[in-house]
C-alpha cells in the first residue's frame, strides 16, 4: 500500500461531475486553510452550477502579506472549475464572456493575485501545460495578468492525496469507498444521508475521567474533546451504554454548526471495528503518519485491547495523527496514558425532541411514554417508535410495546420465533454466531435454549441486526441498548426451564462468564436472585471465599449487584474461618478481588459497618502503601466522594470500633486521618455495580453539617493524642492543616484551639512550619493574615531545644518551602549553615543536648549531619559527647538509628581534631550494634591505612551484610601500602555470601577508573585476576554489568591484557554455548571487550569452532547500542581484511549499516567495495536491515527509509530488493 493511502488518481478526477469538482476544489481549499491556521472566512464557493459564474466558482481571499500556500498561489486567489478537458483552444472561452475578459479575472490580476483553471477530465503533459498557461496568458490581453496557473486531473489528484479526508469523500460520492473507511457524515445514522441537526442537551452528561467529580454538559464537553484530539498524538476514549450518542457525539467533534472551532471536516477518518474494515486500523495508522499530515482517526466500537495497541502506534508515530476510538463497554474506563470520556443517557427533553424529529406523527405523550420505557436511551427509544402501530400507544400495556419491536411490520400477529431468538441470546452479554462444529461453538447451544434450528436463530440475529436491536463486531454479536437485553433476559429466565439455562450456559468457559455478566444487571429479577443466592450459598459453586481462585473473583464481582447481602455473608464466613489468614496473607492474589468486591459493598448503608470492618482486617495484616485496603478503608471516612452513602454517624460508630481495638490501630489511624482530609479527595475507582444507579457517595447537607464532621474528627484526634499517641496525632494535623485553615463553615474557630492544645505540653515543630508554610503562601494572594499569624508566632520555636527540632528534624525542602526567599544564597545552603550554627549553640548547652540526643539519633528525616558537624567545630568536651552518642545510639532499636548525628560530628572533628577519628572508629567498630553504620562512617573519614585494616576486619567478622558495602566510595593515594590493603578489603568483600561479588566490582571500578589517580599496576593485575575469576552466568544486575565493563576497560588495555581477554572471551562463548547467558546479560562487558582487545575478542567470538559468541553480538535489533558498535569502522575493517572472503560476510550481517538518519553507514560502502564477489556480503547484510521488533509504524517508516537508502546505492539495489518487511 503507497503511502497515499486511498490512492485517489486522475480517472476518480475525471469521474466527478462539475457539481462534485466544485465541492472538492472547496474543500482542498478549505483544508489547506485549516492546516497553516487561516480563516475560513477566506474561503468563497456558492451558487448554482448552472448559474453564470463570471469565470470563478470559488476564491480565497486573504489579508496581504499572508503567506503561499502550496496550491493556493496567492493570497488573492480565484478558481475556474469544469470537468471538462479544457485544452489551450477552449482557455480563451472559459476566461471570456462574449469575447471580452470576466471582470473578476481581470480585478485579481490588478490585486496581484492568483486564477487558477481547473480541468477535471485534462491530463496534461508538461508541453500541454505550457501551452495552456500561455493561452491564459493570450487571453488576458493588455490588461495586467495575476499569476496564472492550470491544475490538470492528475495535479488535483496529488493535492487530494495530501488531505486522506477529502480523498475518502472523493471516494464516496463516486462510490468508491475503502472498505468500511468514511469520511466525515453522518456516521450513526447513515440512511438519513446528509448530517442531522445535533440536539443540544444541557444535561451534564459528559464525564471526563480525570475530573470526574464535575460532569460536563455537551458543548463544554465537546470543546475538551476537541482540544485534545487538536494536538498531534492526543488520544481519547469515549465509552458509555449502546445507544447513548456516543458515534453522534463524535460526528459532532467536526460540525461547524456546533459550538466554537469545530475540528476541520477534512481531518476525520472513520471505521467501525464491527465492520471488518479492509485495511485494518494497524496497517492505517503507519500510512498516514508517513504523510506527516495532521488526522482525527475516529475508530467507532473499538475493545480495550485494540485500542491500547492503537494508543500505543498513534504514540510512537513519527506523525501528527490523533486518535478517538469508541466503545459501548462502560467497565473499560482505565486506559494508561489515555483521556477517558463517559457518555451518560440524553436527558428526557432531548430524548423526545429526536422522536419528534423522526417520528411528527407521534403525540407528545407517547413520546414521553417511549422516553420512558426506554430509559432515556435514543437508540431504542428510535427502535420502538418505528415499531409502534400508526395510532395512539395509550391502548398497549408497556409489555406489548416492547414486544412490537420484533414484530415483522406486515404481519398482524407478533413474530414469536424472533422475540424468543432475542431473549436467549440476551441471556448472555455477547456470543460468536460463526461457530458451528468446534468445541467452544456458541450459537448451537443458544439454539438448543431458544428450540430452534442453529441457522433460524442465525437469521433472526442477522434480522435483529438490521433493525439496530443487535450490534456486530467481526464474529461476535450482542443485543443492544442494554436496558432492551437487560428486560428481554429477565423474560428469557421467565420463560425456560432454569434447570435448562443454567447447567447449560455455566458448562460453557466463556458463555459462563457472559451470563454471570448479563446477571449482574437483573438485580429485580426473583430468578437471577434465586440463581445467585444459590452459587453464593455454603456448598455452592461460589459458596466458599478460600477455595475460589481469581476468575471466581471476578464472577463474584460481577453478581455482588445481585446478591450483595449473599455475598458479604459469603466473605464473613471466611473471616470467621480459622483459615481466615489464608485470604488475609499479604501473598494472597485474591484479597484484592475481595478488598474491591467489599468496596463497593460498602456503599450501602445498612451494610457499611460489617463492610468496614472487614476492608481494616485486611488493612491491618499489611499496613502499608501496597495494600489495596489502605486506599479502600480511607476512601470510605473521606467528607466527599467516599464511595459510601452512609452518614457521619454511622461512620463514626465504625471509627470508635477501630479505635477501641488495639489490633486494629493502623486502620484506625488511616480512617482519622482520611476524616481529616479537607481537599484533593481521591476519587473512587470504580462506581458502576450492575444496573443499580449510584453516586459519589453521602456528604454533609449544609454548613452545620459539614462543621459538624471535623469538630467529631478534632474531638476523636484530641482523644487518641490523650491516649498515648498525641505525635502521629500533632503529625496528621500538620499535614493537613492548609486544607482545614482555608474552609470555611468555622472550621478554623476549631482549629486554632485545637493546635494550641495539642502544643500546649510540647514543642510542636510540624505545625509550626506548617503555620509558616500557609502564610507564605497567602501572602502571595493578599488577604487578613493576623489571626493565622499570632498563631504562627504562639508556635514557634524559642528555645534552643526548639530550634534544634524545628530545623535539625525537619526535611530540608519543609523548612525551604516555609521559608522567606532571601538573596542570592542557595537556600539549602543558608539552611545547613543556620543549623550548623544550632549545632555549635548546643556544645555549649548540656542540659539541651541531652533533651534533643534521642531525637536526633532517631530521625527519620531532617538535618542531623549538620547538626554533628557544628557540635563537634564548637565542643570542648570531645570524647564524652562522642560516648553519649554512641550510648544513646546503642540503646535504640536497631530499626530506629541514624548515623546521620555521628557522621556530621566525625566530619566536624576530622577539620580540627583528626587524632579522634581513628580512635572513635575502631570504638564503632568494637561495638557489634553499631558496627553495621561503619560503611558509611568510614566514608567520611576516609580510607588511611588504619581505616582500611578496620573494615578489612569488620567484612571478615560477617557481621555486615554485604550490600552495604556497595555504599563504599574507595581512592587510593598511589601508595603500595594502601594499594595492597585495598585488594585485601576487595577479596574481603568479594567472599561475602549474598551479593559479595557484585559489591567487590563496585569498589574495585571506583578504584581503576579514578581518573585523578590511575591505578597501579598492582591493582590492574589484580582487576584481570579478579575478572577471570568471575562466575559468567544469568546476570540482571544492570550495574554489575557496567562495573565489569569498566574493570575491563582499566585493567585489560594494551599487551598486559591481550591473554586475559582471550581467555575471558572463551568463557564467555562457553556460556553462550551452554546457554548460561544471552545477549541481555552483558551487553556492556563484551562491548568493553571489544573495545579494549578487539582483534583477540572477535577472533575469539567469531572464529572459535562453536561461534557460539557471535549470537551475543547477531541477535541484537539493527537499531540498538550492541556491543561491536564500540569497535571503531577502522578497526573493524582491519581485521576483517586478514581474511575478506570468510570475514566480510561475518562482519556485514553483524554491524549497523545505517546511521541514525537512515543512509547507508561508511562500513556498508567499504564491505561492498571491499569485495570483487559481493554475493555472501549482500546476503548476510539482507538479514541486518533491520529492525525487526517495535511498533508497526516505527517499523514501516524505518524500512521506507532504508529502502530509499539503499536504492540510492544502484551498483546493488537490485540484489536487496527482498528487503525484509515487517
Amino acid at each position: 500500500m503507497s503511502p497515499a493511502l486511498f490512492d485517489i488518481d486522475a480517472t476518480h478526477i475525471a469521474a466527478l461531475d462539475d457539481t462534485q469538482l466544485r465541492e472538492l476544489i472547496r474543500r482542498l481549499c478549505a483544508a489547506e486553510l485549516r492546516r497553516h491556521g487561516l480563516p475560513l472566512s477566506a474561503l468563497t464557493f456558492g451558487g448554482d452550477q448552472d448559474t453564470p459564474d463570471g469565470g470563478i466558482d470559488g476564491r480565497v481571499t486573504l489579508a496581504d502579506g499572508a503567506p503561499a500556500l502550496d496550491f493556493i498561489p496567492r493570497p488573492k486567489t480565484g478558481f475556474q472549475a469544469k470537468r471538462t478537458n479544457i485544452t489551450a483552444g477552449k482557455v480563451a472561452n472559459a476566461m471570456h464572456l462574449k469575447g471580452k475578459l470576466y471582470p473578476s479575472v481581470q480585478a485579481l490580476g490588478e490585486a496581484e493575485g492568483a486564477y487558477v483553471i481547473v480541468s477535471g477530465k485534462a491530463s496534461a503533459t508538461d508541453s500541454d501545460l505550457g501551452e495552456r498557461i500561455d493561452a491564459m496568458k493570450a487571453a488576458m490581453g493588455d490588461v495586467k495578468a495575476p499569476v496564472l496557473d492550470f491544475y490538470d486531473g492528475p495535479r488535483v489528484a496529488g493535492w487530494v492525496n495530501d488531505h486522506p479526508g477529502v480523498a475518502l469523500w472523493v471516494r464516496q460520492v463516486l462510490g468508491q469507498p475503502l472498505s468500511c473507511w468514511k469520511p466525515w457524515g453522518n456516521w450513526s445514522h447513515p440512511a438519513a444521508g446528509k448530517t442531522e441537526v445535533f440536539l443540544k442537551d444541557d444535561k451534564a452528561l459528559i464525564t471526563d475521567s480525570r475530573r470526574s467529580d464535575h460532569p460536563l454538559d455537551a458543548e463544554t464537553g465537546i470543546a475538551r474533546l476537541r482540544s485534545i484530539l487538536r494536538r498531534p498524538k492526543g488520544v481519547v476514549r469515549l465509552i458509555g451504554l449502546s445507544g447513548t450518542g456516543k458515534t453522534r457525539l463524535a460526528e459532532a467533534l467536526f460540525d461547524r454548526s456546533i459550538g466554537d472551532d469545530p475540528l476541520a471536516e477534512d481531518l476525520a477518518v472513520y471505521t467501525d471495528l464491527g465492520d471488518s474494515p479492509n485495511p485494518a486500523p494497524q496497517e492505517i495508522i503507519p500510512r498516514l503518519a508517513a504523510q506527516d499530515r495532521p488526522i482525527v482517526l475516529v475508530i467507532d466500537n473499538c475493545p480495550p485491547t485494540t485500542h491500547k495497541s492503537l494508543a500505543d502506534q498513534v504514540r510512537g508515530a513519527g506523525g501528527h495523527i490523533s486518535l478517538l476510538t469508541v466503545e459501548y463497554d462502560i467497565s473499560d474506563g482505565d486506559s494508561e496514558g489515555t483521556e477517558v470520556f463517559r457518555l451518560d443517557t440524553a436527558s428526557p427533553e432531548v430524548i423526545e425532541r429526536l422522536l419528534a424529529a423522526r417520528y411528527p406523527l407521534l403525540s407528545q405523550l407517547d413520546r414521553r411514554r417511549i422516553t420512558e420505557l426506554a430509559g432515556n436511551n435514543s437508540r431504542l427509544a428510535l427502535a420502538m417508535a418505528d415499531a409502534a402501530p400508526g395510532d395512539s400507544l395509550s391502548t398497549l400495556k408497556d409489555s406489548e410495546l416492547f414486544k412490537r419491536l420484533f414484530w415483522q411490520r406486515d404481519q398482524a400477529d407478533q413474530n414469536a420465533p424472533m422475540q424468543r431468538a432475542a431473549e436467549i441470546c440476551s441471556l448472555v452479554y455477547s456470543f460468536d454466531v460463526e461457530k458451528r462444529d468446534e468445541a467452544d461453538a456458541e450459537l448451537p447451544i443458544l439454539a438448543g435454549l431458544a428450540r430452534m434450528d442453529v441457522e433460524d436463530l442465525y437469521r433472526y440475529v442477522a434480522t435483529l441486526l438490521r433493525r439496530r436491536l443487535v450490534q456486530k463486531r467481526g464474529d461476535w454479536r450482542a443485543v443492544l441498548p442494554h436496558v432492551l437485553a437487560n428486560r428481554l433476559a429477565v423474560w428469557a429466565l421467565e420463560n425456560t426451564s432454569l434447570k435448562q439455562v443454567v447447567p447449560t450456559l455455566i458448562n460453557h468457559p466463556r458463555l459462563r462468564t457472559s451470563f454471570v455478566r448479563r446477571l449482574s444487571f437483573l438485580h429485580k429479577s426473583d430468578e437471577a436472585k434465586s440463581i445467585v443466592a444459590g452459587w453464593l450459598a455454603p456448598g455452592g459453586w461460589l459458596g466458599d471465599a478460600l477455595a475460589m481462585d481469581g476468575e471466581d473473583w471476578k464472577l463474584v464481582r460481577l453478581l455482588a449487584p445481585v446478591a450483595a447481602d449473599q455475598v458479604l455473608t459469603m466473605i464473613q464466613r471466611a473471616l470467621a474461618s480459622p483459615e481466615a489468614g489464608r485470604l488475609l496473607q499479604a501473598d494472597n492474589w485474591q484479597r484484592d478481588d475481595a478488598i474491591r468486591v467489599l468496596s463497593a459493598l460498602a456503599y450501602e448503608p445498612h451494610m457499611f459497618e460489617q463492610a468496614a470492618l472487614a476492608l481494616a482486617r485486611f488493612l491491618s495484616v499489611k499496613p502499608d502503601d501496597k495494600n489495596a485496603a489502605l486506599r479502600a478503608l480511607k476512601l470510605l471516612f473521606q467528607v466527599n466522594y467516599s464511595g459510601t452513602m452512609a452518614d457521619l454517624d454511622q461512620r463514626l460508630r465504625v471509627l470508635d470500633q477501630l479505635l477501641a481495638d488495639p489490633s486494629q490501630e493502623a486502620s484506625a489511624r488511616q480512617a482519622l486521618d482520611a476524616m481529616l482530609k479537607a481537599g484533593n479527595f481521591d476519587i473512587p475507582y470504580h462506581l458502576e455495580f450492575g444496573g443499580h444507579s449510584r453516586c459519589w457517595g453521602w456528604r454533609p447537607p449544609n454548613d452545620d453539617a459539614i462543621r459538624g464532621w471535623y469538630a467529631e474528627a478534632f474531638a476523636r484526634l484530641e482523644a487518641v493524642a490523650a491516649g498515648g499517641q498525641a505525635d502521629w496525632c500533632r503529625s496528621a494535623l500538620a499535614r493537613h492543616f492548609r486544607g482545614l485553615w482555608r474552609l470555611k463553615w468555622g472550621i478554623p474557630d476549631l482549629l486554632e484551639p485545637l493546635c494550641r492544645r495539642l502544643s500546649a505540653q510540647e514543642f510542636w515543630a510540624e505545625g509550626w512550619l506548617a503555620t509558616q508554610k500557609v502564610l507564605r503562601y497567602q501572602e502571595e494572594k493578599g488577604g487578613d493574615m493576623s489571626r493565622l499569624q499570632q498563631l504562627a508566632d504562639d508556635l514557634a520555636p524559642h528555645t534552643l531545644e526548639e530550634r534544634v527540632l524545628a530545623y535539625g528534624l525537619s526535611s530540608t525542602w519543609t523548612i525551604i518551602d516555609a521559608e522567606e526567599r532571601e538573596g542570592d544564597q542557595r537556600p539549602w545552603d543558608r539552611l545547613w549553615l543556620l543549623i550548623e550554627q544550632l549545632g555549635a549553640e548546643l556544645a555549649g548547652d548540656g542540659k539541651a543536648f541531652k533533651h534533643v540526643l534521642p531525637h536526633l539519633l532517631a530521625a527519620k528525616e531532617g538535618n542531623p549531619f549538620h547538626l554533628g558537624r557544628g557540635l563537634a567545630r564548637a565542643t570542648k568536651a570531645a570524647e564524652p559527647a562522642w560516648h553519649d552518642m554512641v550510648s544513646a545510639l546503642a540503646a535504640l532499636p536497631p530499626d530506629q538509628r541514624n548515623f546521620g548525628l555521628l557522621g556530621g560530628y566525625l566530619a566536624g572533628l576530622a577539620e580540627n581534631r583528626p587524632e579522634l577519628t581513628d580512635q572513635f572508629m575502631d570504638q564503632m567498630a568494637a561495638t557489634p550494634e553499631l558496627s553495621i553504620g561503619l560503611p558509611y562512617l568510614q566514608n567520611i573519614v576516609g580510607f588511611a591505612p588504619a581505616g582500611l585494616r578496620r573494615v578489612i576486619a569488620t567484612v571478615k567478622s560477617g557481621a555486615i551484610p554485604a550490600w552495604r558495602f556497595r555504599n563504599l566510595v574507595l581512592k587510593s593515594d598511589g601508595r603500595d601500602e594502601t594499594n595492597h590493603l585495598l585488594i585485601q578489603l576487595i577479596e574481603a568483600i568479594s567472599a561475602l555470601p549474598d551479593g559479595g561479588p557484585e559489591a567487590a566490582a563496585d569498589q574495585l571500578l571506583f578504584l581503576v577508573d579514578d581518573s585523578q589517580s590511575p591505578p597501579s599496576e598492582a591493582l590492574k593485575a589484580f582487576g584481570r585476576k579478579f575478572i577471570l575469576e568471575w562466575r559468567i552466568e544469568k546476570n540482571r544486575d544492570r550495574d554489575c554489568d557496567h562495573a565489569l565493563s569498566r574493570i575491563v576497560s582499566g585493567c585489560l588495555a594494551g599487551s598486559n591484557g591481550t591473554d586475559s581477554a582471550a581467555a575471558l572471551a572463551r568463557t564467555i562463548a562457553q556460556a553462550a554455548a551452554e546457554f548460561k547467558i544471552g545477549r541481555f546479560d552483558y551487553p556492556h562487558l563484551i562491548g568493553a571487550l571489544l573495545e579494549t582487545q578487539p582483534h583477540v575478542v572477535l577472533d575469539t567470538l567469531l572464529l572459535s569452532q562453536n561461534r557460539y559468541g557471535e549470537r551475543l553480538l547477531w541477535d541484537y535489533d539493527a537499531d540498538e547500542d550492541t556491543p561491536l558498535n564500540r569497535v571503531p569502522d577502522k578497526t573493524l575493517l582491519s581485521w576483517a581484511n586478514i581474511d575478506p572472503t570468510e570475514r566480510y560476510p561475518l562482519v556485514a550481517g553483524l554491524v549497523r549499516l545505517f546511521d541514525k538518519d537512515h543512509a547507508p553507514a561508511p562500513v556498508m560502502l567499504h564491505l561492498i567495495d571491499g569485495m570483487s564477489e559481493r554475493g555472501p556480503v549482500l546476503a548476510a547484510m539482507a538479514d541486518n536491515l533491520g529492525p525487526s521488533t517495535g511498533m508497526l509504524n516505527e517499523l514501516v517508516a524505518t524500512h521506507d527509509a532504508r529502502a530509499k537508502g539503499i536504492e540510492a546505492l544502484e551498483q546493488f539495489a537490485i540484489t536487496l530488493v527482498h528487503i525484509r518487511q515487517p
